[in-house]
């Protein structure tokens, strides 16, 4: 390519239909990940990260329309080692599995803002994520009037029958109640407030 004065971005049919294909002839292309960028843009999605083994997604240079809302919603799984039960946040549990945690955290994208943020993007995210800084808010995490009076030894994050529907009830929507659990843990959002990461 060099030699040639050819770059990565060139209108090259050998580039995008051999050497980004990973064929026999291509393998080390793939490997030392020359134009990464532009074979993934093509549908290469053999680059994996040197250091952990994961695919490695690249995203277009980010636009203000480049970029996709992502949720930051923690891993509804119940029982004793679940992420609500024992209290990990998508910020900060360090050994997120994201797309390495098989259908489960596929299929619902789990933390998917901190996967990205974190490199271990979905694979199947084909943009990054905007950063969720300027489109969330600070949400409060304030018990219902019945949990405050029937449930005095119960906080929002840890209260069972914080189920979906109960956050989707007018009451708890028109005062807000438990808006920062509803988002983290249902992904409910009361007025459209996506609420940033506590």
């Amino acid at each position: 390519m060099l030699k040639n004065n050819r770059t990565c971005s060139d209108d090259w049919p050998y580039l995008a239909n051999t050497l980004c294909k990973g064929d026999s002839s291509s393998n080390n292309f793939i490997a030392k990940k020359y134009c990464q960028q532009y074979c993934f843009e093509q549908g290469q999605r053999d680059y994996v990260n040197d250091s952990t083994g994961e695919p490695e997604v690249c995203f277009t240079s980010p636009g203000p329309d480049d970029c996709m809302t992502c949720t930051n919603q923690r891993a509804k799984s119940t029982g004793s080692t679940g992420m609500i039960a024992t209290g990990k946040t998508c910020d900060t549990w360090t050994n997120l599995p994201c797309g390495n945690g098989g259908d489960y955290w596929n299929n619902n994208k789990w933390c998917q803002y901190s996967c990205w943020d974190k490199s271990k993007a979905y694979a199947s995210d084909e943009k990054k994520c905007c950063d969720i800084s300027s489109i969330c808010v600070q949400c409060q995490d304030n018990p219902s009037a019945y949990m405050t009076n029937n449930l005095p030894d119960k906080t929002c994050e840890n209260w069972g029958g914080l189920t979906e529907a109960q956050c989707l009830k007018a009451p708890f929507q028109s005062t807000k109640s438990c808006q920062q659990s509803c988002w983290d843990i249902h992904n409910v959002a009361f007025d459209g407030e996506i609420c940033c990461p506590v």
